[in-house]
């Protein structure tokens, strides 16, 4: 398993490659519509075809949901806890992610071009 420590590109295209092979991904590229799920149990009262459809939305919802957790178990295996600690928001692995992505990355292209951080 990769560890996170500091070298984030090559970190990350080796996490890519290992979340994509265990499908989890998309949620972490793409996040949980927890929106889409607020707004379907709004309709569900309509009519009973849409709460098949629901039913539905309801079950993906709840596979997302386990495989976000299960990618943010890989990732909190993978990233040293210094580096976990500065992450304040870990509510899905998409923020734990983008949050790599933003700080980290954006440190290294400063250390690319010499400039002190």
């Amino acid at each position: 398993m990769p560890k996170f420590v500091g070298h984030c590109d090559h970190w990350a295209e080796l996490m890519e490659n290992l979340l994509h092979s265990n499908e989890y991904w998309n949620v972490v590229d793409h996040g949980i519509m927890v929106d889409v799920i607020r707004e379907a149990r709004s309709f569900s009262l309509v009519v009973t075809e849409s709460r098949q459809l629901i039913n539905v939305q309801m079950k993906e919802y709840e596979e997302n949901k386990l495989k976000d957790l299960k990618a943010k178990n890989l990732l909190y295996q993978t990233i040293e806890r210094d580096v976990l600690e500065t992450i304040l928001d870990r509510s899905s692995s998409k923020v734990i992610w983008d949050s790599i992505s933003k700080n980290f990355r954006a440190q290294q292209r400063l250390r690319g071009h010499n400039y002190s951080p």
